[in-house]
C-alpha cells in the first residue's frame, strides 16, 4: 500500500515542466496533509473525549521526569520532521518521495496539535490546555512520590 501512496509523489513530479514543485505541493502534499491532519485529530479527540484521557494529567507521571518538566506536544515532533523533509527535498533530488512524506507527516502533526488545542479544546472546555511545562497540579496528582518532577 505504501508503494501505491508513493506513486502519487512520482506522478506529481513526473511532468517535465518547471512546475514540478507546485505540482508536488498541490497534488500530493496539501491533500495528504489535510487527510493526515484529520486522522491525527480524530485519534486525539477519541483519546481526549472518548477515553477521557488528558495528556497533561495522564502522562505527567511518566513523561515529566524524562522531559525535565517540559510538556511534549505531538506538534513538536512535526517541526523537525517537516524541516528534515524540506532539507531532503532541496538537497537530495532522488529522495523526493521520502522528503514529501516527511513534510506531509510533519505538517499534519503541527496542524493537528494547533487545531486540537485552539479550535477543539478551547471552545469545548473553556481552556486551550497548551501548557509548555507540566502544571504543578498535574505532577502532584500523578503520583505522591513524584511531586518534584517539575521543580524548576
Amino acid at each position: 500500500m505504501l508503494m501505491s501512496l508513493g506513486r502519487g509523489v512520482d506522478q506529481a513530479i513526473a511532468r517535465p515542466t518547471n512546475h514540478a514543485p507546485m505540482n508536488l505541493l498541490l497534488t500530493f502534499i496539501l491533500p495528504w496533509t489535510l487527510a493526515l491532519t484529520l486522522a491525527f485529530e480524530l485519534v486525539t479527540v477519541l483519546f481526549r473525549f472518548g477515553f477521557k484521557l488528558q495528556a497533561t494529567r495522564d502522562t505527567a507521571r511518566y513523561v515529566a521526569r524524562w522531559s525535565r518538566g517540559l510538556r511534549i506536544h505531538h506538534g513538536y515532533w512535526g517541526v523537525p520532521l517537516s524541516l528534515i523533509g524540506l532539507a531532503l527535498l532541496l538537497l537530495l533530488p532522488g529522495a523526493v518521495q521520502l522528503a514529501a512524506w516527511a513534510i506531509v507527516i510533519g505538517l499534519a502533526l503541527i496542524k493537528s496539535d494547533l487545531i486540537h488545542h485552539f479550535l477543539v479544546l478551547w471552545p469545548i472546555t473553556g481552556h486551550h490546555e497548551f501548557h509548555l511545562v507540566y502544571p504543578k497540579t498535574a505532577t502532584v496528582t500523578a503520583s505522591p512520590q513524584d511531586t518534584n518532577l517539575c521543580s524548576h
